[in-house]
């Protein structure tokens, strides 16, 4: 908390030399509560101002992925204290290379969220869970999300725990997304979502060679 303000290329030492964190060179952070037992920035990865990330066990971003501004990313330390149902949950964020999380968006990393590579969170708003109350056994639990490759998930979406959008594939607004899908290349939508359409595997976001899209 006390190197929030402190200039980066100093804030990067002591992170680096005091608290173990890997740091590529080119990589940046700006005005953000940074608090995870483990970091993992790769190269030319980007974290913006005035987010919150806390209570991770691990934050990996991988080359060239990016969180933008004012996103709260937190899960429940894994030493916490509070009793879940899945003893075996591991708090983790891990963003793949040239993926993005915009801005504003919340995510609950009580247990592992995987963004797959070239995939966005775009938007604002989004919810991303990890756990909730499973009303039949009144016990806190927790199930990790999965996000495929280049995915694209538009503004305020909700991804429900233990969910997953498979590859090449679109969330659309105001979806809820409460299933496991495995169907590549295909529009989900709709509250829950559900495969609405096919799309073309020739469409030029499903072919980048780049992340950002401009």
């Amino acid at each position: 908390m006390l190197t929030v303000f402190v200039p980066w290329v100093v804030r990067r030492w002591i992170l680096r030399t005091f608290f173990g964190a890997k740091i590529h060179p080119s990589a940046r952070v700006g005005l953000t509560v940074l608090i995870c037992d483990r970091i993992d920035l790769g190269e030319g990865t980007k974290i913006g101002h005035l987010n919150v990330i806390k209570g991770l066990t691990q934050l990996r971003l991988d080359r060239f992925s990016s969180i933008g501004h004012r996103n709260w990313i937190s899960g429940y330390p894994k030493d916490g204290g509070r009793r879940f149902s899945n003893t075996d949950r591991v708090p983790t964020l891990i963003v793949g290379e040239h993926a993005a999380i915009t801005q504003s968006h919340r995510l609950d990393c009580s247990d592992i969220i995987t963004i797959g590579s070239f995939s966005i969170l775009a938007g604002y708003g989004s919810q991303i869970l990890t756990h909730a109350i499973n009303v039949e056994s009144s016990q806190q639990e927790v199930k990790a999300v999965e996000i495929g490759a280049y995915s694209f998930i538009g503004t305020r979406v909700v991804v429900l725990p233990g969910c997953k959008l498979p590859a090449y594939s679109i969330l659309a607004a105001g979806a809820v997304l409460a299933n496991v899908y495995e169907q590549e290349h295909y529009l989900f939508g709709g509250v829950p979502a559900k495969p609405l359409r096919r799309l073309s595997d020739t469409l030029e976001y499903f072919n980048r060679t780049i992340g950002r899209v401009d």
